[in-house]
């Protein structure tokens, strides 16, 4: 009996042992990686204004902590390109080397401490762009110290020269190809661990490296779901409807999930799969959170929208103008949940009717700014409409030639808000609209008419619109009512924002508006989709 008890305890200790083990490995899966571009992507210096850091690398998507360094100045982070040579001998913690780094500068030689992996020190000497400097340094120290030396080594793309008040530190990446993480050991006022890079502060660590390059570029790696709280009210205002914004939450965490991927640590030569910009997700890290946004993320933890069980992928944009798009109809390849569908309820549109007014040597600057060379403008045209309104074929006749703009490369050319317009020249009449009876057909313009409005109230079409909107039982017309008055200024009269596939976030908020939930909405807009 005593041995079985004595055996049950061991048993029992070596479960707590595993399980704590798998705790610990589970640390950094629900972590991805996020380049600051919009802030922190090619620079020569990038400063750390929070005072005490940790110093760590990520190893199978677990942090490991190497240091702790405090600085009451905060930090500066720089490139090191110039030229260096080593002791070969290997340190395990950065007191030895930082000791043998102060007894080689007895010799009034620069030399530092180097982290080139965790539990991984080394010690530099040089660092001057001119390698005859360096070559004198390595003749002074080369019979002193009983110390073997490497050749000298050009710059590798990777070294950065990490500077606090006491500590000045050299990154090198050595055959692990990765770069140490920072993590924050200071508390904000509301007991939220952050890093602080001066113009946003961050949670999570913060890598910064040059990644094969003489600048310097930041990255967040961070929980999803905290990435989320700096996500969510950089792209939709966070004063919307409470369903909206939880709509938004669990699309960002899609749109996340399929781009990022749990990964906390990354190669120096693929350092991040997305970045804090309209490339992918504007992201403001934890200078953008609010108490609203983040209750919307807590909400909807871990969700995300599946077709047949699968994780897809969740497109949002500003504004539709009255439907949204097929996904072909954009970009190539059809997906049978991104299907064009009504949006009536974009009542309080973000981005309302716009015209654009453009000279034909305009449009030509523009093409030939994205190498079209057609000679002078004849003619511009839709040729070919999606079921949505939206022109998927725009021909430009030239003096010369002709060339045809397709669905997205028609807004990046033109520099149009969507591809939901209409072209007017001189002389058109835009308002103009056919009106079927029983016996007959007459046309009137919009303008000369009465009309009835959102509150259904009957009065004269204003004459200060610059054009009007039919509502229709599945999309939204627009009339435009001016013209240009020279025959050399075309006008592109549109309705929406974005490229029209997927979420219409407009949209979402007037649907919550309405009394749809999050689940209502997102299923309306990603046809034949769960919530999962």
């Amino acid at each position: 009996m005593k041995k079985f008890h004595y055996l049950f305890i061991v048993l029992l200790f070596i479960i707590v042992i595993i399980s704590k083990a798998q705790v610990q490995a589970a640390t950094d899966y629900q972590v991805i990686r996020v380049g600051l571009e919009s802030q922190y992507k090619n620079k020569s210096v990038i400063e750390i204004k929070t005072t005490k850091i940790g110093l760590g690398y990520s190893y199978d998507n677990n942090f490991s902590e190497e240091m702790v360094i405090d600085s009451e100045t905060g930090f500066e982070l720089t490139p090191a390109t110039g030229y260096f040579f080593r002791i070969d001998k290997v340190y395990t913690n950065y007191e030895q080397a930082k000791n043998v780094a102060s007894t080689i500068e007895q010799l009034d030689i620069k030399a530092y401490p180097v982290i080139t992996y965790k539990g991984s020190w080394q010690v530099y000497i040089g660092g001057d762009k001119d390698i005859n400097n360096v070559q004198n340094q390595y003749n002074k120290v080369l019979d002193r110290f009983g110390f073997r030396y490497s050749n000298i080594m050009d710059d590798n793309g990777y070294r950065v020269l990490l500077k606090g008040q006491k500590d000045t530190i050299l990154i090198d990446v050595d055959d692990h190809n990765v770069y140490p993480q920072m993590i924050s050991y200071i508390s904000n006022s509301a007991g939220v661990k952050v890093i602080d890079l001066g113009n946003r502060v961050y949670r999570g660590r913060i890598e910064i490296g040059r990644y094969q390059n003489n600048s310097l570029t930041a990255i967040n790696i961070i929980n999803i779901e905290h990435y989320l709280y700096g996500v969510v009210p950089s792209e939709m205002i966070s004063s919307w409807p409470m369903e909206a914004l939880k709509a938004q939450a669990v699309c960002a965490r899609g749109y996340a999930v399929l781009k990022a991927g749990y990964v906390s640590q990354a190669s120096v030569k693929k350092p991040y799969r997305i970045n804090d910009t309209t490339e992918s997700q504007v992201y403001k890290g934890y200078s953008a959170e609010t108490s609203r946004t983040n209750q919307a993320v807590d909400a909807t933890k871990g969700e995300t929208v599946s077709y047949k069980n699968q994780i897809v992928s969740t497109y949002f944009f500003s504004t539709s103008g009255g439907r949204t798009q097929n996904v072909e109809d954009v970009w190539s390849k059809a997906a049978p949940y991104l299907r064009s569908v009504p949006d009536l309820y974009e009542n309080d549109p973000a981005m309302k009717p716009w015209v654009i007014s453009l000279t034909r040597s305009q449009i030509n600057n523009k093409l030939l700014g994205k190498g079209y060379n057609i000679g002078n403008i004849l003619d511009i045209f839709p040729e070919i409409k999606t079921e949505s309104g939206h022109v998927y074929s725009l021909k430009v006749k030239g003096s010369t030639k002709n060339v045809v703009l397709q669905t997205g490369t028609i807004r990046s050319t033109l520099s149009l808000y969507s591809t939901k317009f209409k072209v007017i020249e001189y002389g058109d009449k835009p308002d103009k609209v056919i009106m079927k009876g029983r016996n007959s057909t007459s046309s009137k313009q919009i303008s000369q008419s009465y009309i009835i409005d959102g509150s259904f109230n009957v009065k004269k079409a204003s004459q200060t619109l610059d054009q009007y909107i039919a509502i229709s039982e599945d999309n939204r017309t627009n009339f435009p009512r001016i013209t240009p008055k020279s025959k050399d200024v075309i006008l592109f009269a549109g309705q929406g924002y974005g490229h029209g596939v997927g979420m219409s976030q407009s949209g979402a908020k007037g649907m919550a508006e309405a009394g749809f939930t999050y689940k209502e909405i997102l299923k309306h807009y990603f046809v034949g989709t769960e919530i999962r």
